[in-house]
Parts: structure tokens; C-alpha cells; sequence
């Protein structure tokens, strides 16, 4: 089944070739990324990173949706539990994705492995520190629970690397 293509594609083909438009489906959004004109590349600065937000407490999900608006992200979606953060995992157009640790009772463990599977970057939210993680997940970021806006843009210029330029508030 084809997708709709993103909206940043299809501007980039407005502007590379305005009388063409295109549908693509996973597989060649991924191939387009792959071979180096992605929202990343330096040919299509000033793009926005998307977000996924993955956390039970809707205090802190709203937090840090306020604090990835204010860093110049946007937010890709946000999942309250287990089976939603599975489905956007699976689905959603993302950068990066920011995962509490345990979402209720369930360790988020499950999103993180469809996220690796996909190529998407991401790190987990947790008090319990970067000990706490299953072997398959050892070296991926944490950001340590209580955070303030300054450690989160730190861990978004971590996470983000040379892909996309933060423009964060003061």
C-alpha cells in the first residue's frame, strides 16, 4: 500500500521539480534517507526534528512536549502506554523518540526494539539510570529523571547529532 508522501517531501519535490509530484511508500522514504538527502541532509536545513514522546505520566508528557516545542522540535505524536507507543513506533515519521523507561507496569522495552529495527534513534526517560537497561540496550542514552529544559536540549544535541540544528528558547 502506498503513503502519502510527508509534507517536507513534498515541498523538496515542489522545489527540485514543481510539475512532479510523488507518492512513496516506506521502503523508498527509508533509500531516500539511506543515500544522504534526508530532512537531516544539509541540502534541507532549517527542518524541524519529529519527536516521539512515549510516557504514562501526562504531567511530564506535556512537559516535555513544552520543552520540544521550545527546543525548535516538533512533536510526532505522543503514547500514554505500552500498546499505543507500539503502534506509533511502527507507524509514525520520526527522528528520534523519547521513551520512559516503564510505563505503568510494562518496560517500554518492546518500542524501543521497533525503533532500532526501523533505524530510529532514541533514548529512554527513566529515574533508574542507564544500569537498569537490558543488555541489548546498553549505550543508549538516558535522560536522567528529574530533568530540567537544559539537560533535555543537551540530550537532543546527544541523540541528534550534526543532523539538525536546534533552536532552542532560553
Amino acid at each position: 500500500m502506498a503513503e502519502t508522501s510527508p509534507q517536507w517531501l513534498m515541498e523538496f519535490a515542489d522545489l527540485a521539480a514543481p510539475s512532479i509530484r510523488y507518492r512513496w511508500n516506506q521502503s523508498q522514504l527509508r533509500a531516500f534517507r539511506v543515500f544522504g538527502c534526508s530532512r537531516a541532509g544539509g541540502s534541507l536545513s532549517g527542518l524541524k526534528p519529529r519527536v516521539l514522546i512515549v510516557e504514562d505520566e501526562p504531567f511530564i508528557a506535556m512537559m516535555l512536549e513544552e520543552h520540544l516545542l521550545d527546543a525548535g522540535c516538533e512533536v510526532a505524536g505522543t503514547a500514554p502506554n505500552l500498546e499505543k507507543g507500539l503502534a506509533l513506533a511502527g507507524s509514525t515519521e520520526m527522528d528520534l523518540a523519547i521513551l520512559d523507561m516503564i510505563l505503568g507496569s510494562q518496560p517500554s522495552f518492546p518500542v524501543a526494539d521497533i525503533l532500532a529495527a526501523r533505524g530510529i534513534p532514541f533514548m529512554f526517560a527513566s529515574g533508574f539510570g542507564s544500569n537498569s537497561l537490558p543488555e541489548e540496550h546498553r549505550g543508549q542514552l538516558v535522560l536522567n529523571k528529574p530533568f530540567h529544559y537544559p539537560d533535555l536540549v543537551k540530550s537532543l544535541k546527544l541523540a541528534l547529532g550534526s543532523r539538525f540544528t536546534l533552536e532552542p528558547s532560553v
